[in-house]
């Protein structure tokens, strides 16, 4: 009797034990999860990769010439008080300010800080094994645009 009272309150707390997302982690941006590469430039191979976090998400974006990282940044995707924002941070330097969620639909999302130098928006669109990313604004006085196309890195074709 002893055995089966001791073996029935185990398995009511061992579930109790696991660890638990936070109720407010934002899940829309899931999907990112993974390696994202673009190497339709080739010497030139830019890629990003994403993972879940107890937030939201969070990533490394880097651009590969020649075998060496002429570019590299963090990101992190999170919910900071009412907003949704995406913050980059490049290199070494402090965060840069964060860039708020204006609009998630029909598989885009879009960022936007008015404040910073260039980019003013970033813009990720989902499609099938794809993710087309691009970032544009003002700089100089002229409109700029950098657009990112990526295919899904599959985990076998990981070296």
């Amino acid at each position: 009797m002893r055995i089966t009272l001791f073996l029935l309150i185990v398995v009511m707390v061992l579930p109790s034990c696991r660890h638990k997302a936070p109720a407010d982690r934002i899940t829309q941006f899931d999907w990112l999860e993974g390696e994202w590469v673009n190497d339709a430039e080739f010497p030139l191979i830019t890629r990003e990769i994403w993972h879940r976090t107890d937030m939201g998400m969070a990533g490394i974006g880097f651009t590969v010439e020649n075998g060496d990282t002429i570019f590299f940044e963090n990101m992190e995707i999170k919910k900071s008080g009412n907003h949704i924002v995406y913050i980059p941070t490049i290199g070494k330097a402090e965060k840069n300010k964060a860039f708020k969620l204006i609009s998630n639909e029909n598989d885009e999302f879009v960022f936007e800080n008015s404040e910073n130098d260039f980019p003013q928006r970033i813009y990720y669109r989902q499609a099938a094994d794809s993710l087309y990313a691009w970032i544009e604004g003002d700089k100089n006085g002229k409109t700029l645009r950098m657009d990112f196309p990526y295919k899904r890195k599959k985990t076998a074709d990981i070296p």
